[in-house]
């Protein structure tokens, strides 16, 4: 039993210390997945590492433009419950200014809840789910 007690512990430590803001972990959050949290009403900070132009054109509901912003800059929208989670996209999931901002916001302020959306924007734009912005037009809506 003597022997158990340490791996029990480096177990149980190693289950608390994401939860406690002690690790690096960025997580991988499935666009269907968003989608849920944003139906039901799920406190949340969405940024946007996007191109301004690009967020001005469309993007997700209640998204901060984070285009060229440390976390330091960022700091007055995050939330003051570290349990509310911080949520980074890019355009397609494959520019890593996403993932850079969300490991900043781990290391920086420890955020135990940050993530990044899988396949960016384009994962989440599926013609169906909600999205705000000047360019956009309803499916169908073609003018004639």
């Amino acid at each position: 039993m003597r022997c158990r007690l340490p791996v029990l512990l480096l177990l149980l430590a190693s289950l608390l210390l994401p939860a406690c803001g002690g690790g690096d972990e960025v997580r991988a959050l499935a666009p269907d997945t968003l989608a849920a949290w944003i139906a039901e009403g799920r406190p949340m900070v969405l940024l946007d590492t996007r191109l301004r132009n690009e967020f001005e054109k469309r993007h997700l509901p209640g998204s901060v433009a984070a285009e060229d912003r440390s976390v330091t800059q960022l700091r007055a929208v995050f939330p003051n419950d570290p349990q509310v989670p911080l949520i980074a996209y890019d355009a397609g999931g494959d520019d890593s200014s996403a993932r850079t901002l969300a490991r900043e916001a781990v290391r920086v302020f420890g955020f135990p809840w940050v993530y990044v959306l899988t396949g960016g924007i384009a994962a989440y734009d599926d013609g169906m789910r909600q999205l705000e912005g000047n360019a956009l037009t309803p499916p169908g809506a073609g003018g004639g």
